[in-house]
């Protein structure tokens, strides 16, 4: 009992050592890991996202992005010791998460779709702006700095276009 009120000398050293290095809980296996030594072949044409488990979550991830757990019919190839007891690769921390997989073509594919579409609304969004601007009605304010100012205090607030180029602006004393 005497040494329990003892404090230990680590406690004092200065300096902690860790033997292994950090390694974090959504690394894939290395079955899965692209590039790793030990990938296998199949992995190579499967792209792999972690899931948190909620039924919201499960349920867009599986039947909106067509996203398939990793399970043991679907990946024979890795060894069982990755797969928890309801079949699936788990990992825990603050909430569960588990393993989704696509053929890579296909999330590739997906991926471009998405980019094209958000550059064709971004291209539309430009040539509704031009076609308002033609009629004067819309220009944008570029504030560059707080209080509404131009370059100095009392300097007019800067006016650009949607695309940056300066806008004249008339003044109510001329």
């Amino acid at each position: 009992m005497g040494e329990a009120s003892k404090e230990p000398e680590e406690w004092y050293a200065g300096k902690v050592e860790i033997d292994e290095q950090f390694k974090s809980m959504f690394r894939l296996p290395n079955e899965l890991c692209k590039g790793h030594p030990k990938q296998a072949a199949d992995a190579k044409e499967r792209a792999y996202c972690w899931v948190e488990v909620s039924d919201e979550r499960v349920a867009r991830f599986y039947h909106g992005e067509n996203w398939i757990p990793v399970n043991r019919t679907n990946h024979a190839f890795l060894p069982d010791k990755y797969f928890s007891a309801l079949g699936a690769i788990e990992r825990h921390g603050y909430s569960r998460h588990i393993l989704m997989w696509q053929p890579k073509g296909y999330n590739i594919a997906k991926r471009r779709a998405a980019a094209k579409a958000s550059s064709d609304r971004l291209k539309d969004s430009k040539e509704k702006i031009k076609e308002v601007e033609k009629s004067g009605a819309v220009h944008l304010e570029e504030v560059s700095n707080s209080g509404g100012y131009g370059l100095t205090p009392g300097s007019d607030p800067v006016q650009v276009d949607w695309d940056g180029t300066p806008v004249e602006t008339s003044t109510d004393d001329e």
